[in-house]
């Protein structure tokens, strides 16, 4: 239903408030990102801050959805059964039955997922974590890359011209901030997949460390940090 239904899409993500999963999930410990993936990556473009990433409007989104056709059809989504994922989806599915879609969360462990994936007759949304080592354009492959789903996005989305658009943005030769930006703004306009929240890392080091290096993930890489002359480590 969602794969082929734009409306019910855009209703959707618009009746979203990513400031409620921040304050309610992450104990106002993150921040909205607009964009599938997060702020940290070199390719992304700070103008899509400013730019309407689906914000949250209750009327407008009822408005989309009463214009999809949707008649109160039950849409499954799946996420891992572990926090805070969980208690993102409760969130999520609160907000959608307040412009009158109905949610059923399925909590999968992360044993099942490739299996969960395979059946896609059993769900229609899946909430999930996307991260990558280097580029923003890994985050977008991971899920959307047709080559990778037999032939659509791991939601059923089927585009060619995504599917073009994602290519020219991960080949070498042609991987540039303009490719990128495309592949965004066909994302947005679509509306077949969003990123929502972006949760804070936090690390505790001694007093020896005076630089931090995380990846784009937010992960600490202890090997390339910055260690004064006093540094000990735990073998000293």
């Amino acid at each position: 239903m969602l794969s082929t239904n734009q409306k019910l899409r855009e209703g959707i993500f618009t009746a979203l408030d990513p400031q409620a999963i921040i304050d309610g999930v992450l104990n106002g410990k993150g921040s909205a990102t607009h964009d599938y993936a997060n702020d940290l990556y070199p390719e992304y473009n700070k103008k899509w801050d400013s730019e309407d990433y689906y914000n949250y409007d209750e009327a407008k989104a009822k408005q989309l959805i009463q214009e999809s056709g949707y008649n109160g059809e039950e849409l499954t989504l799946v996420t891992y059964n572990m926090s805070p994922y969980k208690e993102m989806a409760e969130v999520i599915q609160a907000y959608l039955q307040q412009v009158g879609v109905n949610v059923k969360i399925y909590p999968i462990e992360q044993t099942q997922r490739d299996n969960v994936f395979a059946a896609t007759d059993s769900w229609d949304m899946f909430l999930i974590t996307t991260l990558s080592m280097d580029y923003i354009v890994n985050c977008y492959t991971y899920l959307l890359d047709a080559n990778n789903w037999n032939g659509a996005t791991i939601t059923h989305y089927k585009d060619s011209k995504f599917q073009s658009l994602l290519e020219a943005s991960t080949a070498v030769d042609t991987h540039s901030q303009e490719t990128v930006d495309a592949v965004h703004d066909y994302m947005v306009e679509q509306a077949f997949a969003r990123g929502l929240v972006v949760n804070n890392f936090y690390s505790i080091w001694k007093e020896g460390v005076t630089g931090i290096y995380t990846t784009h993930n937010g992960y600490v890489q202890p090997t390339s940090c910055i260690y004064s002359e006093s540094w000990k480590s735990v073998a000293d």
